[in-house]
């Protein structure tokens, strides 16, 4: 944008009104007009410094600032409060004047959506965002017209005070391209937004850029207790906190600079006496009120690990009790790195528990109590969650609880007086659950007693 000093001249009213018909009183006695808009013989509008305009020019539109009847407001900036023209190509008139006021343009003729359309330009416009300054003002109030009269934009030029005559309007293409963008893309959501749900696995991040390039004008409302949420212009970076699912993030644009709705001011002409300023026709003009609310949402799935716990016999190495013993009803601690007990498991019948979804992390696993017919474990198994495996089975072992049988075998006495060898009997023992399962001893010696050894839990 090419710099150059401008003063120039705004539109401003003041009033404070409570009917749809008002008579609004107005000074110039503050903020001074410097430039005014000019018809050229080329029929083109013309910002030009009055200063410099010569006798052919027609003076055909004006923008005047009006303050408040005794502020002493020198600069624009300094207003309390501004308008805009919305009638190009008639004056504002100093004077008493009554205007019909509304925010319902409609009932005054005008359209409701020009108004709607400009209200977003002096919303974003003049005043938004640190957006001071009379470049500023200066390009809300073109922008404003060319909804008015959309050849505006291409007819009009800009004065520079300091130098030659004529500077294209080109001069505040920045300040408009700003605005037009912002206004524009008023009703546009973050692209990520309202699509379909999005997953982040726990100990990862998610980071969402928009491509819309909005994010940085929306709020976010999110539930803590799941996620972290940081914004950083268009980028939107997800942390998960703890495991769950459709987990809200709702975007709200919503308007705290206004409390009123845009108004409307037409002008009315009344009375026969020239000397009487209600019979001139005044500009219309607007004030710019609050702007719609938009709101997005996007829903979010935090995904864990969950830790499947297989129990092995000890012997057989498989996942299947011996004899009588069971692998249900065994239960396991699960701690986390600094010791706390995160989860409890109690295994089912085939020696089996999952845990619900956990985060990443290191965690030891131990025995709290055994299944009946085992040994409760000493073991403390270390295991690592990470997303190189989000299906983790981890194995641990007991060992079943073994007996010892010695058998005595007797002889009952005989009419024989010769020794008899009681070696080489044998004894067998039969789970009576499972008559299959049968256990031999050792041969019995000569003094007949024999064993079965290491007989596992079972009648």
């Amino acid at each position: 944008m090419k710099k150059y000093n401008l003063i120039l001249i705004f539109v401003f009213i003041f009033m404070v009104v409570t009917s749809s018909s008002v008579n609004a009183a107005y000074s110039t006695s503050g903020y001074r007009p410097n430039i005014d808009l000019y018809r050229a013989p080329n029929d083109k509008y013309t910002v030009y410094d009055v200063a410099k305009a010569g006798t052919y020019w027609d003076r055909w539109h004006a923008m005047h600032a009006f303050t408040p009847s005794g502020d002493s407001a020198t600069t624009i900036d300094q207003a309390k409060d501004y308008a805009y023209c919305i009638e190009p190509g008639i004056n504002a008139l100093t004077g008493d004047h009554t205007y019909q006021q509304t925010d319902n343009p409609a009932e005054l003729g005008i359209d409701p959506e020009k108004v709607k359309k400009a209200n977003l330009y002096g919303y974003y416009g003049y005043r938004y965002n640190g957006q001071y300054g009379d470049a500023w003002y200066a390009a809300t109030q073109l922008l404003i017209w060319t909804v008015f009269d959309d050849g505006l934009y291409s007819r009009s030029y800009l004065a520079d005070l300091i130098g030659s005559d004529y500077v294209p309007r080109d001069d505040l293409d920045d300040e408009m391209q700003t605005i037009s963008n912002l206004a524009n893309s008023h009703y546009t959501v973050p692209s990520f937004a309202d699509s379909s749900n999005k997953s982040v696995l726990m100990g990862n991040k998610l980071t969402l850029v928009d491509n819309n390039n909005v994010l940085d004008r929306y709020d976010i409302e999110y539930n803590s207790e799941y996620i972290d949420v940081q914004k950083s212009g268009n980028t939107l970076i997800i942390t998960p906190k703890k495991v769950g699912n459709n987990i809200n993030i709702k975007f709200k644009k919503e308007d705290t600079r206004y409390n009123k709705q845009p108004t409307v001011l037409v002008s009315t002409i009344g009375g026969s006496d020239p000397s009487d300023p209600a019979y001139y026709e005044s500009q219309d003009f607007m004030t710019i009120g609050t702007v719609e609310s938009v709101y997005a949402d996007l829903y979010i799935t935090v995904v864990g690990i969950p830790i499947t716990i297989q129990k092995l016999d000890a012997d057989t190495k498989v996942g299947r009790p011996v004899a009588d013993a069971k692998l249900a009803g065994a239960v396991y601690g699960v701690y986390d790195s600094n010791g706390r007990e995160v989860t409890r498991l109690t295994l089912d019948n085939n020696g089996r528990a999952k845990s619900d979804y956990m985060q990443p992390g290191n965690y030891t696993v131990k025995e709290i109590s055994a299944p009946e017919g085992y040994v409760l474990s000493n073991t403390t198994y270390s295991i690592l969650l990470d997303t190189s495996n989000l299906e983790p089975t981890f194995y641990v072992e007991d060992e079943v609880i073994k007996g010892n049988i010695k058998i005595y075998k007797k002889l009952q006495k005989t009419d024989y007086d010769s020794e008899i060898n009681l070696s080489g009997a044998q004894f067998k023992a039969t789970l009576k659950s499972d008559t299959s399962k049968v256990y031999y001893s050792n041969l019995s010696g000569t003094d007949g007693i024999c064993t079965i050894n290491n007989l596992p839990y079972g009648t």
